[in-house]
């Protein structure tokens, strides 16, 4: 299940008592601080935390592409990524 919030919208639900998720991911898109849209997946247990940065192929203002190739990071394809540090 994907839910977008908007910060007014998030707030509200966070505070209700009935919203019970067991896991899940929030999110937010930020404009990408150098050319490329990158992400950094952080997966944490009381035993390890593993760090894993994704960087998009393509120049965030480059109008030959569309968003979506140009924002994509874990959730697209191997080859529209590079993996960081």
């Amino acid at each position: 299940m994907v839910i977008f919030h908007i910060i007014v919208k998030l707030d509200k639900f966070l505070d209700e008592k009935n919203n019970i998720i067991e896991d899940g991911i929030l999110q937010k898109f930020e404009d990408p601080k150098g050319e490329h849209n990158f992400m950094i997946r952080v997966v944490w247990s009381p035993k390890i935390c593993t760090f894993e940065k994704k960087i998009n192929k393509h120049v965030f203002n480059d109008m030959r592409f569309n968003i979506y190739e140009k924002a994509v990071t874990f959730d697209g394809e191997e080859f529209q990524t590079i993996s960081g540090n």
